[in-house]
């Protein structure tokens, strides 16, 4: 995701991307190179965050070392595990590795909830009742609008063919989900970490901005929605660029019927782009929070299925399902083909 963002500014990685499978091999070994020294800082974070809340014990600086390179070596056995899966297997390796840790935590937390609810109190029945409900309209909602995309008429004159270019109403995908939950808890984490300073009055300021912005309160629900909204728009941008597309039809011969090639095509893409970005941007706004608004209505704690655990097993089914609808379609045309 960092070498996507990076390709905007470095220009040997953009020429890269455009290499074919060559640049990709490239770009996928300088993303193998950056990993080792993020899993690295993301480790010692971790077993910082760990040892301040008292959860793990001050530990010797041999076995914090032992403990940082398994989490290293972990983590890269991961993506080799996801490379085997890219060659050999079906979807996505990555994908579907952490499809496979947000399945297999569901039966747990599941049967979690149910044992510790006094199912005598009709009122937990029916939050209980209530909490699922919603996780499934989520889900169809999801499924709604990762299958929808809004058709541009093409028509190419030389051909004579018409066609259409499809517009994804959720373009930017997970990613804005990801970006914005990583920033709406820096204000927690900044809070709880100075509050342990002497200084009464930095420790007193700091323990009130933690409380404010603890997970599931109202600002901080605010804050993640308009973070997400933000980083749709940004991330869409990235993915999706008008003048590149217009270029591309008008090389190509293809044209919007009533809308000269170039310009004015580049223009009448951005203008269909930023009316769907709205769409998919309070879309994705709302599969962030919906789950920790729900928890708070009901009071379920236990059962912690966020917006973007649903979004990304969603997502990774449809494309699973695309993936073995494509290798059947293939297998039945190659015994036509004998």
């Amino acid at each position: 995701v960092m070498l996507q963002l990076f390709q905007l500014v470095i220009p040997k990685l953009e020429e890269l991307s455009k290499e074919g499978e060559y640049g990709r091999a490239k770009i996928n070994q300088y993303i193998r190179m950056a990993t080792i020294p993020l899993a690295l800082v993301q480790s010692i974070g971790m077993y910082g965050i760990l040892r301040s809340q008292n959860i793990i014990p001050n530990l010797s600086p041999l076995t914090v070392v032992a403990l940082v390179v398994s989490m290293v070596a972990g983590t890269m056995i991961m993506i080799f595990l996801g490379e085997l899966i890219n060659n050999y297997g079906v979807g996505n390796g990555i994908s579907m590795l952490i499809f496979a840790g947000i399945v297999a935590r569901l039966p747990v937390e599941f049967v979690q909830t149910i044992s510790i609810s006094d199912f005598s109190n009709p009122q937990n029945v029916f939050n209980l009742g209530i909490f699922l409900v919603v996780i499934l309209a989520l889900i169809y909602g999801i499924v709604m609008i990762e299958e929808a995309v809004l058709r541009v008429p093409i028509n190419y004159a030389k051909r004579g063919q018409k066609t259409y270019l499809p517009i994804k109403v959720d373009t930017a995908g997970v990613m804005p989900i990801i970006f914005a939950v990583s920033l709406a808890t820096v204000p927690s984490l900044i809070g709880q970490y100075l509050s342990r300073v002497p200084q009464p009055a930095i420790a007193s300021i700091a323990g009130s901005i933690g409380a404010l912005f603890r997970p599931s309160s109202f600002p901080y629900i605010l804050l993640y929605f308009f973070l997400v909204l933000g980083f749709t728009y940004f991330y869409t941008s990235v993915v999706f660029k008008p003048k590149d597309v217009a270029e591309e039809l008008r090389k190509s011969g293809g044209f919007i019927p009533g809308i000269r090639p170039g310009i004015s095509t580049e223009k009448r893409l951005k203008y269909l782009l930023d009316r769907v970005i709205i769409i998919g941007a309070v879309f994705l706004g709302v599969i962030a929070v919906l789950p920790s608004i729900v928890q708070n209505f009901t009071g379920i704690s236990t059962l912690t299925i966020g917006g973007t655990s649903v979004l990304i097993a969603v997502s990774v089914i449809i494309e699973l399902t695309r993936k073995i609808e494509n290798v059947v379609q293939m297998y039945h045309y190659e015994k036509l083909t004998y």
